[in-house]
């Protein structure tokens, strides 16, 4: 974390060397402008990109300032800034990380697929955060392959979400695969939502089974799940959880003791899958009779 530092000099000193700052520029004669720096001139927007050679020396020095302005790193900066992928600092490889998503391209893509090796788990988490931004369909043959054998069990979740976005429904044989094998409980969770988000019954199936369970935070999450999944097919079973008024969700600020129930998200969920059909909804509200009902007359129509 940055922070400001303190000069120890108390008012008195400072007001001093300000007026004897004054008296000596009204007798020190004037100076031609200068011409400035390249970050005076960036800072006085003339300059709107740092040259490559620079944003990788940044990135070597461990500056994050360098993605401070993030319209300042252009898309030839990615081919040096990969290379430092290989740095033995995980700050600068992480730092690396962070500037090549801002390159962009296909330098951006290839080095945020290798970075999800990488033997730092703090760059790994960045590159799979980072990933989708970058990745197309193409590359869906290198994504199957880090869902099944990436020891990382996070990038697993996070990688096997972006299958699913990305594939057509019925490529599920690598997925499919995986969830059979699968020992992480959130990578499992996110192959299951993918799985179902492609039309297949058994990712489907374990998702209603969650929906069905008794624990009253597991359906809320459940719930949650089905935004990602976006199958409307499964309206009716969202709508049969807005009869549970069992709290589940805690949204008060700074953790402070504020519940949704589960008909709440129920509520929440439904409108996402209709496309925000309704005017009233919002993550932290605890909806009325009249709302729910309304929610479940969209969702199961008469």
């Amino acid at each position: 974390m940055r922070r400001a530092q303190c000069t120890g000099r108390t008012w008195a000193a400072v007001a001093g060397a300000a007026l004897a700052g004054v008296l000596a520029c009204a007798q020190a004669p004037a100076r031609p402008p200068q011409e400035k720096t390249a970050p005076a001139r960036r800072a006085a927007g003339k300059d709107a990109k740092m040259s490559p050679q620079e944003v990788a020396d940044r990135v070597r020095k461990a500056d994050w300032t360098v993605i401070d302005v993030p319209e300042q790193v252009g898309p030839d900066a990615g081919p040096p800034v990969a290379r430092l992928l290989e740095n033995p600092d995980s700050q600068v490889r992480e730092l690396a990380v962070k500037t090549l998503h801002l390159a962009g391209g296909a330098p951006a893509r290839d080095g945020l697929l290798r970075a999800l090796h990488d033997k730092s788990q703090m760059v790994r988490a960045a590159a799979v955060n980072l990933l989708p931004q970058h990745v197309t369909a193409d590359d869906l043959p290198a994504l199957e392959t880090e869902v099944t054998a990436n020891p990382d069990e996070y990038v697993r979740e996070h990688v096997a979400l972006i299958v699913g976005r990305l594939s057509k429904p019925g490529s599920v044989t690598a997925l499919r695969r995986q969830f059979a094998l699968e020992q992480d409980v959130h990578a499992r969770r996110a192959e299951a939502m993918a799985l179902a988000r492609l039309g297949d019954s058994i990712g489907r199936d374990a998702i209603v089974a969650r929906l069905h369970g008794t624990d009253p935070q597991e359906r809320a999450a459940a719930l949650s799940d089905l935004v990602y999944v976006n199958d409307r097919g499964l309206l009716r079973e969202a709508a049969a959880l807005l009869d549970d008024q069992r709290d589940a969700v805690n949204v008060g600020p700074s953790h402070g003791p504020y519940y949704i129930r589960v008909c709440d998200v129920a509520v929440n969920t439904i409108d996402a899958l209709l496309g925000h059909a309704f005017g009233f909804t919002a993550y932290d509200r605890r909806y009325s009779a009249e709302q729910i009902a309304q929610a479940r007359a969209a969702a199961v129509p008469q």
